[in-house]
């Protein structure tokens, strides 16, 4: 899947729970050119002042020709076009928008106990935040800084924002890794988990190809037995009997 064209956005706000009170005083957008990762983050710098900056995220949306968000269809996006509604802002026309949240959790939820993107970059991207503010904290802070002007107090939100906009361009650039072609050494579970993937795209011979390398020793009961499962209903699907048959039996075994 090529980078070219896809914008990277991910929101701060002053509520957790959204609603026409919600404001994104931060928005983080990133975008690749020239082969580089661009990130630009918008910051309210008093309230009521949101126009200016929502008109520039519906122009750099109707540059690209992807969305990608975290959770974005459901957060993110909706908030958007709520402030450009109250702030009576151009809004962009709907393009494909890519939610790694549900690509994340088809893909690697079967590894993780949450598919929050902190869990993503820990246990998938293996890489850890150092201080990084906790959410809860974020609209405390900037009211604070909406009273005493002290930006400084918004250095650690600009760099949660960085690190969420960075995480998810890497993130899109395991999953292409991931889904490109099953290999021995996956995770087990992973190639589980793009085999069923496989099935619901209606791609039996591909489905059957990932099931094909949930082989070893080192492989999980529970998964083994889901893998003979769903390969024997492809097989009986494509009412090939004898080789279900033999495929269930080799799980019961």
């Amino acid at each position: 899947t090529s980078v070219d064209g896809m914008l990277f956005l991910d929101t701060e706000t002053t509520g957790l729970a959204g609603g026409t009170g919600t404001v994104a005083f931060l928005i983080g957008l990133g975008y690749f050119e020239d082969g580089a990762l661009v990130l630009e983050q918008l910051l309210l710098p008093r309230l009521g002042e949101e126009a200016p900056m929502l008109a520039y995220v519906a122009e750099r949306i109707r540059l690209a020709t992807m969305l990608v968000t975290y959770n974005g269809k459901s957060y993110d996006m909706p908030l958007i076009r709520n402030r450009w509604v109250l702030n009576r802002v151009k809004a962009a026309q709907d393009i494909p928008h890519l939610d790694l949240l549900h690509c994340c959790r088809r893909v690697y939820g079967g590894m993780l106990e949450q598919v929050r993107l902190v869990n993503m970059e820990e246990e998938v991207l293996s890489f850890e935040r150092i201080d990084d503010v906790p959410g809860f904290m974020i609209p405390g802070i900037f009211f604070q800084f909406i009273k005493d002007g002290d930006g400084l107090a918004l250095n650690p939100i600009l760099e949660h924002n960085e690190y969420d906009i960075l995480a998810l361009a890497a993130m899109v650039g395991l999953l292409n890794h991931d889904l490109e072609a099953p290999a021995a050494d996956n995770d087990p579970r992973l190639t589980l988990a793009i085999a069923r993937l496989q099935m619901r795209a209606k791609d039996r011979t591909a489905s059957l190809q990932w099931l094909s390398h949930l082989t070893g020793a080192d492989s999980p009961l529970k998964t083994m037995l889901d893998g003979c499962l769903l390969g024997a209903k492809i097989l009986q699907k494509e009412k090939s009997w004898q080789a279900a048959r033999e495929l269930l039996e080799e799980g019961l075994t």
